[in-house]
């Protein structure tokens, strides 16, 4: 059964998309605000003066950089659920 959500996208739109300027230019955003989150962990940006406080900061990073992780991983499989093998295209 087909998943309404999901959008009909043929792998040459998808690849056409993801070779657009703006496209490159949202991963190349999220990569850096993943990194700038990275960066600010490795400075300790996220204590704070208790420790739930300090996991919720934490928390909030984490849960920000699995976004953009996801920005950065999308493929066609996931975007359009297709189970085919796009590497045979």
């Amino acid at each position: 059964m087909t998943n309404p959500n999901q959008p009909n996208l043929s792998l040459e739109q998808w690849e056409a998309w993801l070779l657009d300027p703006a496209t490159q230019a949202l991963q190349a955003w999220a990569k850096g605000q993943r990194n700038e989150l990275r960066d600010m962990w490795e400075g300790a940006h996220f204590e704070a003066p208790n420790v739930h406080e300090t996991a919720m900061r934490n928390s909030a990073a984490i849960g920000a950089c699995s976004v953009y992780q996801e920005i950065e991983a999308l493929n066609f499989e996931t975007v359009t659920g297709a189970q085919e093998d796009v590497s045979e295209h």
